[in-house]
């Protein structure tokens, strides 16, 4: 073994482990499809709301703000949940084919679709509890105002 190259390498996926992988593919296909569902579902009330806003605008005005703007807002969340639900569909789709046909490409990329889910909900999980950091501070400053 070379000083570069680690022991993980050595590592071969037995049986116990590819039922374990098929397993999680199943799970994470689930979740994509759910996510998708979830996406769509969003995307249609977004839309809904930025075209029947005239129409709801009485019902938003409590809130401070426009339909157009709680519809626009949906619509990006639709977007965000479409991304992991994609790469979780990508895992689920490659995963088994290449533990079956022993095809190591196959295997990285669907490992490769998994890290993108978890570093996209490592970056929006980062970015909301910066957002609270804001608001907590945000807080503060406006209740020392008071």
């Amino acid at each position: 073994m070379t000083e570069n190259q680690s022991p993980l390498f050595d590592v071969q996926i037995d049986e116990t482990s590819k039922s374990y992988l098929i397993e999680i593919a199943k799970w994470s296909k689930f979740f994509g499809i759910l996510g998708y569902i979830l996406a769509a579902l969003l995307l249609l009330v977004g839309f809904f709301i930025v075209f029947a806003g005239a129409g709801l605008s009485s019902a938003f005005d409590d809130l401070g703000v426009s339909g157009s703007f709680i519809g626009i807002f949906y619509i990006i969340i639709a977007a965000l949940y479409f991304y992991p639900s994609y790469k979780m569909v990508q895992f689920a789709k490659h995963m088994p084919a290449g533990l079956y046909n022993q095809q190591q490409d196959l295997v990285t990329e669907a490992f490769a679709n998994l890290k993108a889910v978890y570093r996209y909900f490592g970056i929006i999980t980062i970015v909301v509890l910066g957002l609270y950091v804001l608001a907590f501070i945000g807080g503060l400053l406006f209740a020392s105002l008071a």
